[in-house]
């Protein structure tokens, strides 16, 4: 396996991959699994589906924060990325953490809105 052309950009990523490696993979699991919860098909009468999903979620939810947190704390930033974009970094991560729902109850309209401002942070890529 070559390894890749190292630049200013993918510097930080090429010295230590594991991070950010499992960053994507958790916010795509996330991302796909959070939207399907959903769709109607999948919300009528399979109970099973949402229960097995929700379990994937939480800890990939998890994870994606974990990560998160952990990318911006040690990985060196790059130029442009001001102190008011690592402290929103530091409260959505936080935020995503801290409000984790336990298996087999109800969300609340904190983790809600949590999980959504992840998904767009996620999605403009903050």
């Amino acid at each position: 396996m070559s390894s890749p052309n190292i630049t200013a950009d993918n510097a930080r990523f090429v010295a230590s991959p594991i991070p950010a490696t499992l960053h994507i993979v958790s916010v795509a699991v996330y991302s796909l699994l959070g939207a399907l919860q959903f769709v109607p098909l999948l919300r009528r009468g399979r109970h099973n589906w949402r229960r097995i999903a929700g379990r994937i979620l939480i800890p990939a939810g998890a994870l994606v924060a974990l990560t998160g947190l952990w990318m911006n704390f040690f990985y060196p930033r790059p130029p442009g990325d001001g102190e008011s974009l690592v402290v929103v970094r530091l409260i959505v991560g936080t935020a995503m953490l801290g409000r984790q729902p336990r298996p087999g109850r109800r969300s609340n309209r904190t983790f809600d809105c949590a999980s959504r401002l992840t998904h767009w942070c996620s999605f403009v890529g903050i």
